[in-house]
C-alpha cells in the first residue's frame, strides 16, 4: 500500500522514511515498511512500552488483542490503545497469585494514571495495602516455623539509594521484637515516598 494514512492520496513511489504528504502536507511515518500517521505511531510506541512492562506479569501480544476486541464490542467502536492496556492491567490483577507481583501491577496502574494527568495516590495506597499483607506473611511464617526455637527480632532494610525517605531510614535503624512488629506494621505505611515503600525484612535469631 502506497497511499497516504490521512488523505488515501495516492503517492507515486512508497516512501522509506518520514515524508510530507504532498496532498494534505501531513507527515507520513514509516515502520517497518508500513506507512503510520503521527498518531498512530505514537500509540505503537506507548503499546510497545506498556506491553513490555506487563509481560513479566503475564501480558501478550494475543492478550491485548482479545482485550481491545472485548472491549470494542462493549464500546461499539474500536477501544483506544490506553483502554485497552487498562483493561490489560486490570485483567492481570485478577491473574495473580504472588502478592509480589500484584504489588508491581499496582503500583504501574498508578504510573499510568499520573501519565494521564490523575492521581495516582489510590493505586499506591492498593499496593501498599497488598504489600503491608506480604511482609506480615512472610514475618509469620518465620515466627511459625522458628518461633519455638529461637528468639527472633527483626529489622527493617532499605535500599540504600537517595530514593529511600527519612521515616524509612530512621526505622531501619531499630530492631523489633517479632510480635511487636506484627503489632505496629511499620513498613510499608509510614513510608513518606510517594511511590510507596521498597523496604523488606531481615529476621535476626539466637
Amino acid at each position: 500500500m502506497k497511499k497516504c494514512p490521512y488523505c488515501e492520496f495516492e503517492l507515486d513511489k512508497k516512501p522509506t522514511r518520514k515524508k510530507k504528504c504532498p496532498n494534505c502536507s501531513e507527515f507520513i511515518f514509516v515502520r517497518r515498511g508500513e506507512l503510520y500517521t503521527e498518531k498512530q505511531v505514537k500509540e505503537i510506541i506507548f503499546k510497545s512500552k506498556w506491553l513490555s512492562w506487563l509481560e513479566r506479569y503475564g501480558a501478550s501480544e494475543e492478550m491485548f488483542t482479545q482485550i481491545r476486541e472485548r472491549l470494542s464490542k462493549q464500546f461499539g467502536f474500536e477501544a483506544s490503545v490506553n483502554d485497552t492496556i487498562w483493561g490489560l492491567m486490570n485483567t492481570l490483577t485478577g491473574q495473580q497469585e504472588d502478592l509480589i507481583d500484584m504489588v508491581q501491577i499496582y503500583l504501574l496502574m498508578g504510573d499510568f494514571v499520573e501519565e494521564e494527568g490523575k492521581d495516582p495516590e489510590p493505586y499506591v495506597r492498593q499496593a501498599m495495602q497488598l504489600e503491608e499483607t506480604r511482609i506480615k506473611k512472610e514475618v509469620l511464617g518465620y515466627k511459625k516455623e522458628l518461633g519455638e526455637y529461637y528468639k527472633l527480632r527483626v529489622k527493617v532494610s532499605t535500599c540504600n539509594d537517595d530514593i529511600v525517605c527519612d521515616r524509612c531510614n530512621e526505622i531501619s535503624k531499630r530492631t523489633y521484637n517479632i510480635d511487636d512488629f506484627l503489632k505496629k506494621m511499620p513498613i510499608p505505611n509510614n513510608c513518606s515516598n510517594p511511590r510507596g515503600c521498597r523496604c523488606g525484612v531481615n529476621i535476626e535469631f539466637d
